[in-house]
């Protein structure tokens, strides 16, 4: 452009309008050029700062890993405390329940014991109603037989006072 503006050294007007293409021309790669510098600042700037930002997300992250490191041994102390007292709980379940079966054994003999006794005094219960039926059904016959008695003893009253009648009455035939 300076070339061409070298060229027509008379021609004023062509030289304002080359002028203001010049300027604008200008303007435009300024702005052109501003803007491309701001691109490298903001890449410079993102490169100087990544490592930083690298470098505090590392240290983010390895802290992370620290605290969750600390959080699962903290766990894992817990969890083996929990399963050494359900362990505790268990053995403790385990020993009440062998008393609970030598006491239920225990009871069982009792129990047989007291069901042979029970059985036993049953049996004598059962005896005693058997012989106090036997001594019932005996007062019974008892008094059968003495009626029995009795009323033989009426009879033979009867047969020795019919004989004694029989003689009576023989004898006054033979005295007649």
């Amino acid at each position: 452009m300076k070339t061409e503006m070298a060229q027509t050294p008379g021609n004023n007007d062509q030289r304002a309008r080359l002028l203001r293409f010049l300027n604008v021309e200008t303007e435009y790669i300024k702005n052109k050029l501003a803007v491309v510098s701001d691109k490298c600042r903001e890449l410079l700037i993102q490169q100087n700062t990544e490592p930083m930002v690298c470098a505090s997300s590392f240290r983010t992250v390895q802290e992370s890993l620290r605290d969750a490191l600390e959080k699962n041994q903290q766990w894992l102390a817990y969890s083996q405390q929990v399963e050494a007292r359900v362990s505790a709980v268990l053995a403790r379940v385990d020993q009440l329940e062998q008393r609970h079966h030598q006491e239920l054994d225990s009871q069982d003999g009792r129990l047989g014991e007291m069901q042979q006794h029970h059985e036993g005094n049953l049996q004598r219960r059962e005896a005693q109603s058997e012989l106090l039926d036997r001594q019932r059904e005996l007062e019974q016959l008892e008094q059968h037989l003495r009626e029995k008695h009795a009323e033989l003893s009426r009879v033979q009253r009867r047969i020795q006072d019919r004989r004694r009648e029989l003689d009576l009455g023989m004898q006054e035939r033979v005295k007649e």
